[in-house]
């Protein structure tokens, strides 16, 4: 009876670790937030909350004393943190942005993950930064929109003479702009935009395309000559 117990118990431990997704929460800097714990969680003796970023840090530890349940908060976090023995559970006081990242409470004996909570803290989003790989005609050039704060969506607004949109596409979240077989058409404005609950900021990005070509200066206007094996055209450009 005793092993069966034993074999159960360890399907359960595994089951919970391999199933578990993580409970992501969004707050911003100065909250308070619960970091919550199942009930089958909470039943194990020997476990620990630890915050997993680049490093691994131990913030509180569970254990048994007699037959009550006692816990430990780390010396760094001692001013920072409340927890609850009874349920394994911990609040985390006076939310600031370097708190964001990974929680797990582990088993400490087997080293299951009993919990997991990514935590997100947003501050008011910074004007982006656009960048462009390449302005030359007939390249593949990529608008590349970065921020320096949490941001949960991008968006661009394209304002030029000639939209080809089957030309353009959008990867990593919508963070980079692609332009395939760049023409002096798609020379105008790219604008980015960064989204998150506290709200919203954008930022231009000024794009003309060069011409693979000679440029014959003649009074206000040049003329594009690209060559060709038999010869050579001529285009305009304002």
């Amino acid at each position: 009876m005793k092993i069966y117990f034993f074999l159960v118990f360890l399907t359960t431990q595994n089951l919970l670790s391999q199933s578990l997704v993580p409970l992501r929460i969004n707050t911003v800097e100065g909250k308070r937030i619960h970091f919550p714990v199942s009930k089958t969680a909470a039943s194990y003796a020997m476990s620990s909350w630890y915050q997993v970023n680049h490093q691994i840090t131990e913030i509180v530890h569970f254990y048994w004393d007699g037959d009550r349940a006692h816990g430990k908060v780390s010396p760094s976090y001692k001013k920072r943190f409340n927890f609850y023995s009874h349920n394994k559970t911990m609040v985390l006081l006076n939310v600031l942005k370097t708190d964001s990242g990974s929680y797990k409470l582990i088993d400490r004996i087997r080293k299951g993950i009993l919990a997991h909570v990514i935590l997100t803290v947003f501050t008011a989003p910074d004007a982006p930064r656009i960048s462009s790989n390449s302005t030359r005609e007939n390249s593949i050039i990529a608008l590349t929109c970065a921020s320096s704060t949490e941001i949960e969506s991008t968006s661009w607004l394209v304002t030029r003479n000639d939209v080809h949109d089957v030309r353009l596409t959008l990867i990593d979240d919508n963070k980079t702009l692609i332009i395939n077989g760049a023409q002096l058409t798609d020379s105008g404005t790219y604008t980015c935009f960064v989204h998150n609950p506290l709200g919203s900021a954008s930022s231009f990005f000024q794009l003309t395309v060069d011409c693979e070509c000679v440029k014959l200066i003649t009074f206000s206007k040049y003329h594009c000559l690209q060559f060709t094996p038999i010869g050579f055209n001529v285009r305009f450009r304002k």
